[in-house]
């Protein structure tokens, strides 16, 4: 087979990154439908040790690919770097952080002034994402290697205060996708090979298997050398993938992955909440039902935000200038494309 078969050169980009937010997304719907009794016990439980099969590797592989990109942005300019961080970054966490604050206790300015140094929720992923781009600025000109294993190693020996020890295993992360994008052609051809595949697996395998157990710490310096197995894995094998109907949900979430990301705690959160009004029986439905439900609104929103430029600013900071003040919002290959 041939390894190029798919849509285009990278789009295991898309693909994997999608893959990545819906685990994330599974895993939070099972644990909001436990949360509200909607689920059985025993099937509650047995889909938290299906999602805990992905838990060393789902992070990892966002911040991944989010390093894999910063490179080629940095080349363009610091304003220019500063300015996409600041519109695609810091600017849905801003908004999504008080619209879910809002929900959940009003108008708490407290609260929303605490989000520049507690992410709030589920957003912490962006709140890290924004330090990881600027950390780079001070660390680029050290080899990125280095960088990576030096805050492995950081994270395995600071205090737990302020989930350091997170932030610090994830940034090496974003350093590995750093150094794999200055070396993308030749990582590549060796991570596709099916030798390389098989030997990965095992590890991975043994990994997911473990992690199902609760028998791995989550964002441990032990757990590093089976999470890059994993994403050398993923990386691998995604590039053997052909079109299909599946391959192309999972690029397109991978394209919107910012509307996808921000929007599933309302989603889910309110969905629960309608269950709740309707006196709605416990059933194991109500996991797949919630995961479709939740797709279908967010592909409705990202089909929205390309063409509204009002919704398309709840995402993305709208930039007004003479020239593009009258455009209709870029597309999400665009927005890759700027970033």
């Amino acid at each position: 087979m041939n390894a190029q078969a798919g849509p285009s050169r990278m789009g295991w980009i898309d693909f994997l990154r999608g893959l990545a937010v819906l685990l994330v997304v599974s895993t939070h719907a099972v644990s909001i439908l436990i949360g509200a009794e909607k689920l059985p016990q025993v099937t509650g439980d047995r889909l938290l040790e299906i999602n805990r099969l992905f838990w060393p590797f789902r992070m990892a592989v966002l911040v991944l690919l989010s390093g894999l990109f910063v490179d080629r942005s940095y080349a363009k300019g610091l304003p220019g770097y500063l300015l996409r961080r600041v519109r695609y970054v810091l600017w849905p966490y801003v908004i999504w952080s008080f619209l879910m604050i809002f929900r959940g206790a009003g108008w708490d300015p407290a609260t929303m002034v605490s989000i520049i140094w507690r992410p709030y929720s589920t957003l912490w992923f962006l709140y890290y994402l924004f330090a990881f781009y600027v950390l780079y600025l001070v660390v680029r000109k050290i080899p990125a290697p280095l960088v990576a294993a030096a805050s492995l190693v950081a994270s395995f020996v600071v205090p737990s205060v302020a989930t350091m020890p997170r932030f610090l295993y994830l940034f090496a992360f974003f350093m590995i996708g750093c150094w794999l994008s200055q070396n993308l052609s030749v990582a590549l051809g060796i991570l596709r090979r099916p030798i390389v595949i098989a030997l990965t697996f095992v590890p991975t395998a043994i990994a997911a298997w473990a992690a199902s157990q609760g028998l791995l710490p989550l964002y441990d310096l032990r757990v590093a050398p089976f999470a890059l197995a994993g994403l050398a894995f993923a990386i691998g094998a995604a590039q053997w993938l052909r079109p299909g109907i599946l391959y192309s949900l999972f690029a397109y979430v991978g394209r919107h992955s910012i509307i996808y990301y921000v929007t599933h705690p309302l989603i889910l959160i309110y969905l629960v909440m309608l269950m709740s009004a309707l006196d709605v029986p416990t059933s194991s439905w109500w996991y797949p039902i919630a995961l479709a439900s939740y797709v279908i609104a967010a592909t409705l929103i990202s089909l929205v935000s390309d063409r509204v430029g009002a919704v398309h600013a709840l995402f993305v900071m709208p930039v007004f200038t003479r020239k593009n003040w009258r455009r209709s919002p870029m597309s999400a290959k665009q927005q890759t494309a700027q970033r």
